[in-house]
């Protein structure tokens, strides 16, 4: 569980996103979906109530023909093809027994006995009880766990402006002696836009990644709006930023290359 919590801050890695992006979906995707459909349900009850008959008839026939899809091919019935397919939750080892590596004691047993209604009671659990919910549900606890990870590990995109480039820039320094040394990419060719595309793709759906799961309750969601800010000023003074970095990243090598020389001066 820890490495993979380590690995998720893996960025660089199409696949490792991928299944983390999987792993958050199948933890919240559910209750996501359902505040989605209440959200928009109480927006049609304020403008018509028949209206919102209509669309409840709609919906619960499409749900009717997508369970029906789903079980087509299968003789299983619905709660039994659901406990039995293959995914986050439940997988195969290499000799092909199924495995559940994201599932308690208490929920395998309810498993293995078929208690799906028992089950689904473990998997939902009070908004107020986190420590409850987390130890009925250990992939939420993990998903949470690695968003927290992951925040941290790009923590400056989410403070005060200041720290954004305080770091950013250490960042610049980091990647330019990098590609000095034959290594990486010149950060000069993406450095500008780069910021802005970075808080857009990246920080900002973090940032609202952990306000939709309600983690930190209903504390206003400082993460989101310190990305905004950033970008914001960015936006505004990043081609200073930019310029001012570039400066003292010359400055910086100019000092390393006279303590070098110096060193070497010293040797002979």
């Amino acid at each position: 569980m820890v490495v993979d919590i380590v690995l998720s801050t893996d960025i660089a890695s199409p696949e490792r996103m991928q299944l983390t992006k999987s792993k958050f979906d199948e933890a919240f995707g559910k209750m996501l979906n359902k505040k989605k459909r209440s959200n928009s349900n109480s927006k049609r009850s304020d403008n018509s109530s028949s209206n919102d008959d209509n669309e409840s008839i709609k919906v619960h026939k499409v749900n009717r023909r997508k369970d029906s899809n789903f079980r087509r091919g299968t003789s299983l019935p619905s709660d039994m093809s659901q406990r039995s397919s293959i995914g986050i939750r439940r997988t195969l080892d290499f000799s092909g027994l199924a495995i559940s590596p994201f599932s308690n004691e208490k929920q395998l047993n309810n498993m293995e006995n078929g208690d799906n209604q028992s089950n689904e009671k473990n998997l939902i659990a009070s908004d107020n009880d986190k420590s409850k919910r987390m130890q009925d549900d250990p992939l939420k606890a993990q998903v949470i766990l690695e968003l927290m990870i992951r925040i941290a590990d790009i923590g400056a995109t989410m403070q005060s402006f200041e720290n954004f480039t305080l770091w950013g820039r250490r960042l610049y320094f980091e990647q330019k002696a990098a590609f000095e040394t034959g290594r990486g990419v010149d950060p000069d060719s993406f450095w500008l836009d780069g910021q802005i595309t970075f808080l857009d793709s990246y920080a900002k759906q973090l940032a609202k990644s952990i306000q939709d799961i309600n983690a930190f309750s209903d504390v206003d969601n400082i993460f989101a709006f310190f990305v905004e800010e950033n970008k914001k000023k960015w936006s505004e003074l990043g081609v200073i930023m930019t310029t001012t970095i570039q400066e003292d990243w010359k400055q910086e090598r100019l000092k390393m290359n006279l303590k070098h020389e110096g060193f070497s001066a010293s040797e002979d």
